[in-house]
C-alpha cells in the first residue's frame, strides 16, 4: 500500500511516497484509533522505514499525532524524509475516516480483481461434478452452475 504526502505549493521532488505492508496499514489504523481516544496530546511514531539507493540510506518516519491547545484539539499525520516534512492536519471525523481507509485498504490490497475465464469456470464445474458425481441430489446444483457459466439451457421442444 502506498500513501503519498505532498504540499501543492512545493516542488514535486519534495513529495514523499510512504510504502507499507498490509499489516503495517492495520497497525497504523490501530494506532490512529488509540491516539483518537487519548484525552491528552500524544505523538506516536512508527518504526522508521529505511531504504538504500545508490549506496545511500534514506530514513522515512510516520508520526500519528493528537494536539491539544486549551479547549481546542486536532489530529495530524506527519511524514518526514531527510529535510522534507509534510504534516496533514485533520479534524476528528477526517482522522477517523482516514483510519478506516487504512484498515480497508490493508485488506483490499491483498486481493486482485481477476475475471475468471470460461475455461476457469468449466474447470471448477468439472471438479465439483467429479466430487459430487455419486450424489443424485447434486444434479440440480450442477445444472444451476452450468447455466450460470454457459447461459440458460435451450428450451426443450
Amino acid at each position: 500500500m502506498v500513501v503519498r504526502f505532498f504540499n501543492t505549493t512545493m516542488l514535486k521532488e519534495t513529495q514523499i511516497r510512504y510504502t507499507m505492508e498490509p499489516a503495517e496499514a492495520v497497525e497504523v489504523y490501530m494506532r490512529m484509533i488509540k491516539v483518537s481516544r487519548s484525552q491528552v496530546a500524544v505523538k506516536d511514531k512508527l518504526q522508521p522505514h529505511k531504504f538504500s539507493k545508490d549506496g545511500k540510506d534514506t530514513m522515512t518516519n510516520l508520526t500519528i499525532e493528537k494536539w491539544v491547545r486549551g479547549e481546542k484539539s486536532g489530529y495530524a499525520l506527519a511524514c518526514q524524509r531527510g529535510e522534507v516534512s509534510h504534516n496533514v492536519s485533520l479534524r476528528e471525523g477526517g482522522f477517523l475516516y482516514a483510519a478506516e481507509v487504512f484498515k480497508a485498504l490493508s485488506v483490499s490490497c491483498n486481493w486482485q480483481d481477476a475475471k475468471p475465464t470460461r475455461d476457469d469456470a468449466v474447470s471448477a464445474l468439472t471438479t465439483i461434478k467429479n466430487h459430487l458425481n455419486s450424489k443424485p441430489q447434486a444434479v440440480g446444483l450442477l445444472r444451476q452452475l452450468h447455466a450460470m457459466i454457459t447461459g440458460p439451457a435451450p428450451a426443450r421442444r
